[in-house]
């Protein structure tokens, strides 16, 4: 009994000593298939202008409705705007672009500060963001589509700030965003405690 449990010692010893781990799923994001440029691009890009992609959400109805439209801003409207006279977009056009996208109701989106009741206009702001960002990893689980992403600091456009994982759901030709799970990534490494 002692020479088995020697033999097993010396063996876990070794296996050890030479690097060997014993194997399971990958902790790299999974690519194979998917055009992570694609994917930044459709789905991560407004998320990450509008600043949503900066917050943990597990549901779209947990973010302000002025976050909501800055997502609209991005996506739906035309990059050149006039500045000097606002666009106004009808509440029900607006509404029902929005809803393609994100589960939410009309009245979370009517608390809006750029939501005219008088009117039933909004006046969707301007937005912009200096940060890059890419999709890094994409994988399906459960008819979803999970997209793992990092920001870069403007700084030198190398260094990561801030990572994350959106969860969007597919259907037919259209998609909405489900869930965002994102951390900044501290800039001095962590010492453990009790060191």
């Amino acid at each position: 009994m002692k020479l088995r449990s020697l033999w097993a010692a010396l063996l876990a010893a070794a296996l050890f000593l030479t690097g060997c781990t014993p194997s399971g799923p990958s902790s790299e994001p999974e690519t194979s298939g998917y055009d992570l440029t694609g994917l930044t691009n459709e789905y991560l890009a407004p998320i990450a202008i509008s600043g949503i992609g900066a917050v943990n959400w597990e549901d779209p109805s947990e973010l302000s409705p002025d976050q909501l439209l800055s997502y609209y801003a991005v996506w739906a409207m035309p990059v050149e705007r006039n500045l000097e006279e606002p666009e106004k977009v009808p509440a029900e056009e607006l509404e029902q672009k929005l809803q393609e996208r994100f589960d939410v109701s009309a009245e979370l989106l009517r608390q809006s500060e750029y939501y005219d009741p008088e009117t039933g206009l909004y006046t969707p702001g301007y937005v912009g963001s200096s940060a890059r960002y890419e999709v890094t990893g994409a994988r399906e689980e459960d008819g979803c589509l999970l997209l793992d992403y990092e920001y870069y600091s403007p700084a030198d456009d190398k260094t990561v700030i801030r990572q994350g994982t959106l969860t969007l759901e597919k259907y037919g030709d259209g998609y909405r965003y489900l869930s965002c799970v994102t951390e900044p990534v501290p800039s001095e490494p962590q010492s453990r405690t009790g060191d």
